[in-house]
């Protein structure tokens, strides 16, 4: 690790570990570079508010899926396919839409996954990584009170062996703007 003087005054910190070589690894880099950060005084911004999570286990296929599997808390798409789950909006506005997963690379790409809420498509976000974390997908600009629907599907599958891309779900987040 070195430290160096930026040119406005601040500190610019070099870490030539490859703490993304393995996925194993990643939720230590990030403790190492909260606490070498902190230890050097970098401020942290909070949190942003939180999101209401529909979780793996609420979601069903929608029609075939040759492989998928629920289990550890996880919907794992091992084929192209679609699952939606039900939910209910208590609170009428504009919601962030996060996808909590990670998903297995071929080729050198992730896995993709499309979200839906009630029929409309709210973006595309690649999973990139081993290990599950949030991605930011879109915003559905309006949500009213009621029962919604919402999908996951993936849509780029690729298997050739040794190489097989799987999309891991773990939840879907809702986040009030």
């Amino acid at each position: 690790v070195a430290v160096l003087p930026s040119e406005n005054g601040g500190r610019c910190v070099v870490d030539c570990v490859r703490w993304d070589a393995n996925a194993a690894n990643q939720s230590r880099g990030l403790r190492y570079a909260s606490v070498l950060l902190a230890n050097l005084g970098a401020s942290f911004k909070s949190p942003e508010t939180g999101a209401d999570w529909v979780p793996a286990a609420s979601f069903d296929p929608v029609g075939k899926i040759d492989y998928f599997a629920k289990e550890r808390g996880e919907f794992m798409f091992g084929s192209p396919g679609e699952a939606e789950a039900r939910f209910e909006c208590v609170k009428a506005g504009r919601y962030e839409v996060l996808f909590r997963g990670r998903s297995d690379p071929a080729k050198g790409v992730y896995g993709m996954a499309e979200v839906r809420v009630d029929g409309a498509r709210i973006g595309e976000v690649e999973a990139r990584g081993r290990s599950s974390r949030d991605f930011v997908v879109g915003q559905v600009p309006s949500l009213g009170p009621g029962v919604h629907t919402v999908s996951v599907r993936f849509t780029n599958d690729y298997y050739e062996p040794p190489e097989d891309r799987q999309l891991y779900l773990g939840a879907l987040g809702f986040r009030k703007e």
